[in-house]
Protein backbone atom coordinates (compact mmCIF):
# COMPACT_ATOMS: atom_id res chain seq x y z
CA UNK A 1 0.00 0.00 0.00
CA UNK A 2 1.17 3.54 -0.91
CA UNK A 3 1.17 6.17 1.86
CA UNK A 4 0.91 8.92 -1.41
CA UNK A 5 -2.10 9.64 0.38
CA UNK A 6 -3.72 9.67 3.62
CA UNK A 7 -7.13 10.54 4.57
CA UNK A 8 -8.97 10.54 8.15
CA UNK A 9 -12.58 9.66 8.13
CA UNK A 10 -14.59 10.72 11.39
CA UNK A 11 -17.97 9.41 12.89
CA UNK A 12 -16.42 5.52 10.70
CA UNK A 13 -19.11 4.06 12.58
CA UNK A 14 -22.31 5.61 10.92
CA UNK A 15 -23.56 5.72 7.52
CA UNK A 16 -22.43 9.15 6.26
CA UNK A 17 -18.39 7.94 6.53
CA UNK A 18 -18.68 4.78 5.48
CA UNK A 19 -20.13 6.23 2.51
CA UNK A 20 -17.45 7.96 2.55
CA UNK A 21 -14.91 5.26 2.75
CA UNK A 22 -17.15 3.36 0.31
CA UNK A 23 -16.44 5.99 -2.55
CA UNK A 24 -13.15 6.22 -1.99
CA UNK A 25 -12.60 2.32 -2.17
CA UNK A 26 -14.35 2.25 -5.20
CA UNK A 27 -11.81 1.84 -7.49
CA UNK A 28 -8.42 -0.20 -6.75
CA UNK A 29 -6.45 2.84 -5.33
CA UNK A 30 -3.41 3.86 -2.82
CA UNK A 31 -5.14 5.23 -0.15
CA UNK A 32 -4.19 4.87 3.55
CA UNK A 33 -7.66 5.80 5.44
CA UNK A 34 -7.60 6.52 9.17
CA UNK A 35 -11.46 5.94 10.45
CA UNK A 36 -12.45 8.05 13.63
CA UNK A 37 -14.96 7.95 16.28
CA UNK A 38 -16.02 8.35 19.36
CA UNK A 39 -17.05 4.80 20.43
CA UNK A 40 -14.36 2.13 21.82
CA UNK A 41 -15.24 -0.37 18.81
CA UNK A 42 -17.60 -0.20 15.55
CA UNK A 43 -18.58 -1.74 12.58
CA UNK A 44 -15.94 0.86 10.60
CA UNK A 45 -12.84 0.36 12.07
CA UNK A 46 -12.89 -2.97 10.77
CA UNK A 47 -13.11 -1.11 7.21
CA UNK A 48 -10.13 0.72 7.69
CA UNK A 49 -6.46 0.76 7.89
CA UNK A 50 -6.05 2.21 11.04
CA UNK A 51 -8.57 3.64 13.69
CA UNK A 52 -8.65 5.60 16.76
CA UNK A 53 -11.21 6.62 19.31
CA UNK A 54 -11.73 10.16 19.82
CA UNK A 55 -13.56 12.16 22.82
CA UNK A 56 -17.38 13.43 21.95
CA UNK A 57 -16.87 16.83 20.09
CA UNK A 58 -18.34 18.86 22.77
CA UNK A 59 -15.65 17.89 24.69
CA UNK A 60 -12.53 20.07 26.03
CA UNK A 61 -10.26 17.37 24.84
CA UNK A 62 -11.88 16.55 21.20
CA UNK A 63 -9.40 19.12 19.51
CA UNK A 64 -5.67 18.15 20.87
CA UNK A 65 -6.51 14.96 21.05
CA UNK A 66 -8.03 14.81 17.06
CA UNK A 67 -4.73 16.87 16.01
CA UNK A 68 -2.14 14.55 18.25
CA UNK A 69 -4.17 11.64 15.63
CA UNK A 70 -3.59 13.88 12.36
CA UNK A 71 0.16 14.29 13.70
CA UNK A 72 0.41 10.29 14.39
CA UNK A 73 -1.02 9.31 11.48
CA UNK A 74 0.44 11.72 9.13
CA UNK A 75 -2.63 12.76 7.73
CA UNK A 76 -3.35 14.98 4.63
CA UNK A 77 -7.10 15.22 4.45
CA UNK A 78 -9.88 14.91 7.07
CA UNK A 79 -13.28 13.95 5.61
CA UNK A 80 -16.22 14.82 8.75
CA UNK A 81 -18.70 12.41 9.00
CA UNK A 82 -20.53 14.03 12.13
CA UNK A 83 -22.91 16.82 11.58
CA UNK A 84 -22.09 17.87 15.15
CA UNK A 85 -18.42 18.27 14.99
CA UNK A 86 -18.41 20.32 12.02
CA UNK A 87 -18.88 23.64 13.67
CA UNK A 88 -16.68 22.60 16.32
CA UNK A 89 -14.29 21.95 13.34
CA UNK A 90 -15.04 24.96 11.28
CA UNK A 91 -13.94 27.22 14.66
CA UNK A 92 -10.36 25.76 15.07
CA UNK A 93 -9.68 25.18 11.68
CA UNK A 94 -6.50 27.62 11.51
CA UNK A 95 -4.89 25.72 14.48
CA UNK A 96 -5.58 22.27 13.32
CA UNK A 97 -4.24 23.16 9.74
CA UNK A 98 -1.24 24.81 11.41
CA UNK A 99 -0.26 22.07 13.81
CA UNK A 100 -0.48 19.01 11.41
CA UNK A 101 -0.07 18.54 7.56
CA UNK A 102 -3.68 18.17 7.37
CA UNK A 103 -6.25 19.98 5.34
CA UNK A 104 -9.63 19.48 6.51
CA UNK A 105 -12.09 19.37 3.98
CA UNK A 106 -14.90 21.45 4.64
CA UNK A 107 -16.90 24.87 3.23
CA UNK A 108 -15.14 28.15 4.40
CA UNK A 109 -16.79 29.16 8.03
CA UNK A 110 -18.63 32.04 6.57
CA UNK A 111 -20.84 28.83 4.95
CA UNK A 112 -20.44 26.74 7.69
CA UNK A 113 -22.07 29.14 10.41
CA UNK A 114 -24.94 29.57 8.15
CA UNK A 115 -25.58 25.86 7.20
CA UNK A 116 -25.19 25.05 10.47
CA UNK A 117 -28.11 27.45 11.77
CA UNK A 118 -31.34 26.88 9.86
CA UNK A 119 -32.77 30.61 10.75
CA UNK A 120 -29.48 31.66 9.32
CA UNK A 121 -29.99 29.46 5.88
CA UNK A 122 -33.04 30.88 5.28
CA UNK A 123 -32.14 34.41 5.77
CA UNK A 124 -29.05 33.63 3.62
CA UNK A 125 -31.17 32.45 1.00
CA UNK A 126 -33.71 35.49 1.04
CA UNK A 127 -30.18 37.70 0.75
CA UNK A 128 -29.18 36.03 -2.49
CA UNK A 129 -32.66 36.32 -3.69
CA UNK A 130 -33.04 32.29 -3.85
CA UNK A 131 -36.52 31.05 -3.05
CA UNK A 132 -36.97 29.84 0.84
CA UNK A 133 -39.40 28.92 3.52
CA UNK A 134 -40.43 31.87 5.33
CA UNK A 135 -39.18 31.30 9.05
CA UNK A 136 -39.35 32.67 12.21
CA UNK A 137 -37.31 33.04 14.96
CA UNK A 138 -38.77 31.33 18.38
CA UNK A 139 -37.50 34.71 20.32
CA UNK A 140 -39.48 36.87 18.28
CA UNK A 141 -42.97 35.14 18.88
CA UNK A 142 -45.31 36.59 21.28
CA UNK A 143 -47.58 33.32 21.37
CA UNK A 144 -50.71 35.89 21.61
CA UNK A 145 -50.07 37.42 18.69
CA UNK A 146 -49.14 35.73 16.16
CA UNK A 147 -47.61 37.18 12.14
CA UNK A 148 -50.54 37.83 10.00
CA UNK A 149 -48.24 36.06 7.27
CA UNK A 150 -47.80 32.63 9.45
CA UNK A 151 -49.92 29.76 8.04
CA UNK A 152 -50.14 26.20 8.46
CA UNK A 153 -48.98 23.63 9.10
CA UNK A 154 -45.00 25.35 10.32
CA UNK A 155 -42.70 22.83 10.83
CA UNK A 156 -40.82 23.45 14.30
CA UNK A 157 -37.09 22.83 13.74
CA UNK A 158 -33.58 23.28 15.89
CA UNK A 159 -31.68 26.20 14.54
CA UNK A 160 -28.61 24.43 15.17
CA UNK A 161 -30.24 20.60 14.59
CA UNK A 162 -28.87 17.80 12.68
CA UNK A 163 -31.01 14.78 11.35
CA UNK A 164 -34.61 14.55 11.86
CA UNK A 165 -34.00 15.63 16.00
CA UNK A 166 -36.37 17.56 17.43
CA UNK A 167 -38.67 18.20 14.50
CA UNK A 168 -42.20 18.31 15.07
CA UNK A 169 -44.80 19.62 12.51
CA UNK A 170 -47.63 21.83 13.59
CA UNK A 171 -50.90 21.94 12.54
CA UNK A 172 -53.02 25.23 14.16
CA UNK A 173 -52.21 27.42 16.42
CA UNK A 174 -53.15 25.41 19.06
CA UNK A 175 -50.31 23.40 18.14
CA UNK A 176 -47.58 26.56 18.09
CA UNK A 177 -48.68 28.15 21.43
CA UNK A 178 -48.27 24.56 23.37
CA UNK A 179 -45.13 24.03 21.39
CA UNK A 180 -43.77 27.95 22.41
CA UNK A 181 -44.95 27.25 26.19
CA UNK A 182 -42.80 24.00 26.12
CA UNK A 183 -39.53 25.53 24.82
CA UNK A 184 -39.72 28.39 27.82
CA UNK A 185 -40.72 25.66 30.38
CA UNK A 186 -37.61 23.40 30.09
CA UNK A 187 -35.12 26.77 30.63
CA UNK A 188 -34.73 30.13 31.79
CA UNK A 189 -33.77 31.65 28.13
CA UNK A 190 -36.47 29.23 26.39
CA UNK A 191 -34.25 26.69 24.71
CA UNK A 192 -35.02 22.54 25.00
CA UNK A 193 -32.38 20.13 24.81
CA UNK A 194 -32.50 20.97 21.29
CA UNK A 195 -31.64 24.41 21.80
CA UNK A 196 -33.54 27.34 20.41
CA UNK A 197 -36.39 26.61 17.44
CA UNK A 198 -37.15 27.92 14.75
CA UNK A 199 -40.86 27.82 12.97
CA UNK A 200 -40.75 27.09 9.36
CA UNK A 201 -43.35 27.03 6.64
CA UNK A 202 -44.27 23.77 5.69
CA UNK A 203 -43.16 22.44 1.67
CA UNK A 204 -45.47 19.92 0.93
CA UNK A 205 -44.44 17.10 -2.08
CA UNK A 206 -41.85 15.03 -3.06
CA UNK A 207 -37.99 15.57 -0.84
CA UNK A 208 -35.20 16.30 -3.26
CA UNK A 209 -31.46 15.90 -2.75
CA UNK A 210 -28.91 17.57 -4.41
CA UNK A 211 -24.96 17.40 -4.28
CA UNK A 212 -22.62 20.33 -5.71
CA UNK A 213 -19.49 19.87 -6.42
CA UNK A 214 -16.98 22.34 -7.28
CA UNK A 215 -13.24 22.73 -7.74
CA UNK A 216 -10.40 24.25 -6.11
CA UNK A 217 -10.53 27.09 -8.20
CA UNK A 218 -14.38 27.43 -6.67
CA UNK A 219 -16.17 26.33 -10.11
CA UNK A 220 -19.10 24.79 -9.66
CA UNK A 221 -18.00 21.90 -12.15
CA UNK A 222 -21.13 18.87 -11.44
CA UNK A 223 -24.31 18.49 -9.43
CA UNK A 224 -26.26 15.12 -8.59
CA UNK A 225 -30.39 15.89 -8.13
CA UNK A 226 -31.96 12.73 -6.64
CA UNK A 227 -35.52 12.29 -5.37
CA UNK A 228 -36.14 10.43 -2.35
CA UNK A 229 -37.97 8.37 0.41
CA UNK A 230 -37.06 8.43 3.94
CA UNK A 231 -38.23 6.79 6.74
CA UNK A 232 -37.33 8.48 10.51
CA UNK A 233 -35.27 10.80 8.39
CA UNK A 234 -32.93 8.47 7.01
CA UNK A 235 -33.15 7.93 3.01
CA UNK A 236 -34.24 4.39 1.98
CA UNK A 237 -34.33 4.90 -1.48
CA UNK A 238 -33.63 7.34 -4.11
CA UNK A 239 -33.43 7.71 -8.08
CA UNK A 240 -31.42 10.56 -10.33
CA UNK A 241 -33.95 13.57 -11.79
CA UNK A 242 -33.10 15.07 -14.82
CA UNK A 243 -34.73 18.37 -14.65
CA UNK A 244 -33.78 21.49 -16.40
CA UNK A 245 -35.65 23.72 -13.84
CA UNK A 246 -33.06 22.36 -11.32
CA UNK A 247 -30.01 22.56 -13.13
CA UNK A 248 -30.50 25.88 -13.89
CA UNK A 249 -31.60 26.62 -9.49
CA UNK A 250 -28.48 24.66 -8.78
CA UNK A 251 -26.31 26.77 -10.91
CA UNK A 252 -27.40 29.75 -8.94
CA UNK A 253 -27.12 27.87 -5.95
CA UNK A 254 -23.62 27.36 -6.71
CA UNK A 255 -23.04 30.82 -7.38
CA UNK A 256 -23.68 32.08 -3.83
CA UNK A 257 -21.85 29.07 -2.22
CA UNK A 258 -18.71 31.60 -2.62
CA UNK A 259 -15.13 30.21 -1.84
CA UNK A 260 -16.90 26.85 -2.01
CA UNK A 261 -14.34 23.92 -2.93
CA UNK A 262 -15.44 20.09 -2.82
CA UNK A 263 -18.35 19.07 -2.15
CA UNK A 264 -22.17 20.73 -0.33
CA UNK A 265 -25.46 18.81 0.09
CA UNK A 266 -28.61 20.38 0.01
CA UNK A 267 -32.49 19.43 0.26
CA UNK A 268 -34.94 21.15 -1.56
CA UNK A 269 -38.76 20.72 -2.81
CA UNK A 270 -41.18 22.66 -4.61
CA UNK A 271 -43.29 25.90 -3.38
CA UNK A 272 -46.38 26.72 -3.86
CA UNK A 273 -45.51 28.81 -6.86
CA UNK A 274 -43.48 26.07 -9.00
CA UNK A 275 -39.91 27.46 -7.57
CA UNK A 276 -37.60 24.83 -5.81
CA UNK A 277 -37.18 25.77 -2.51
CA UNK A 278 -33.90 24.84 -0.62
CA UNK A 279 -35.18 24.40 3.05
CA UNK A 280 -31.37 22.45 4.56
CA UNK A 281 -27.23 23.18 3.72
CA UNK A 282 -25.78 20.10 4.60
CA UNK A 283 -22.04 21.27 5.15
CA UNK A 284 -20.68 17.86 4.75
CA UNK A 285 -20.79 14.80 2.78
CA UNK A 286 -24.45 13.28 3.87
CA UNK A 287 -25.54 10.00 4.45
CA UNK A 288 -26.63 9.45 1.03
CA UNK A 289 -22.82 9.88 -0.55
CA UNK A 290 -22.99 5.58 -0.64
CA UNK A 291 -26.46 5.66 -3.28
CA UNK A 292 -25.06 8.57 -5.80
CA UNK A 293 -22.00 6.53 -5.72
CA UNK A 294 -24.06 3.52 -6.91
CA UNK A 295 -25.31 5.85 -9.76
CA UNK A 296 -22.04 7.30 -10.72
CA UNK A 297 -21.56 10.30 -8.87
CA UNK A 298 -18.67 9.62 -6.44
CA UNK A 299 -17.61 13.08 -5.10
CA UNK A 300 -15.09 11.96 -2.95
CA UNK A 301 -12.62 9.79 -4.77
CA UNK A 302 -13.14 12.64 -7.78
CA UNK A 303 -12.51 15.56 -5.48
CA UNK A 304 -9.59 14.13 -3.86
CA UNK A 305 -7.75 13.05 -7.23
CA UNK A 306 -8.20 16.76 -8.27
CA UNK A 307 -6.79 18.57 -5.02
CA UNK A 308 -4.21 15.91 -4.17
CA UNK A 309 -3.34 14.99 -7.80
CA UNK A 310 -4.11 17.56 -9.88
CA UNK A 311 -7.15 15.77 -11.82
CA UNK A 312 -9.57 17.48 -13.28
CA UNK A 313 -13.09 16.80 -12.39
CA UNK A 314 -15.27 15.29 -15.08
CA UNK A 315 -18.42 15.40 -15.38
CA UNK A 316 -20.55 11.91 -14.09
CA UNK A 317 -22.25 9.52 -16.03
CA UNK A 318 -25.11 8.80 -14.13
CA UNK A 319 -26.82 5.51 -14.20
CA UNK A 320 -30.75 5.68 -14.61
CA UNK A 321 -31.87 3.48 -11.65
CA UNK A 322 -33.03 3.28 -8.46
CA UNK A 323 -30.85 2.73 -5.17
CA UNK A 324 -32.46 1.28 -2.24
CA UNK A 325 -30.38 0.76 1.11
CA UNK A 326 -30.70 -2.31 3.28
CA UNK A 327 -29.34 -3.82 6.13
CA UNK A 328 -26.00 -6.45 5.81
CA UNK A 329 -24.05 -7.93 8.43
CA UNK A 330 -20.19 -8.28 8.97
CA UNK A 331 -18.18 -11.09 10.96
CA UNK A 332 -15.16 -10.41 13.14
CA UNK A 333 -13.33 -13.32 14.71
CA UNK A 334 -12.67 -12.78 18.31
CA UNK A 335 -9.48 -13.01 18.16
CA UNK A 336 -8.96 -9.80 15.29
CA UNK A 337 -11.25 -7.73 17.82
CA UNK A 338 -9.29 -8.62 20.70
CA UNK A 339 -5.69 -7.86 19.14
CA UNK A 340 -7.51 -4.71 17.48
CA UNK A 341 -6.91 -6.20 13.53
CA UNK A 342 -8.88 -4.98 10.78
CA UNK A 343 -9.95 -7.17 8.46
Amino acid sequence: MSDECRIAISGIGAEAAQGILKALRAEQDTFFILGLDHQDDCVGFHMVDAYETTPDCIRDEFIPTLIGFLQKHRIQYYFSGVDLEVAYLSAHRTQIESETACRLLLPPKAITDVATDKLKTSDWLNAHGLPYPKTWDQKDLNPDVLPNDMAFPLIAKPRQGYGSRGIDKLNDTTALKAHLAAQHVNSEDGASIYGTYCYQAYLDGPEYTAELLFDDEQRLVDTLCTERILRQGRTICAWPILDGRFDTFLQDVGHALSGMRGAINVQFRINHTGLPTIFEINPRYSGSTGMRVELGFNSPLRYIKHTAFGASIKPAAIRHARVYRHFTELTVDLSDTANGHNI
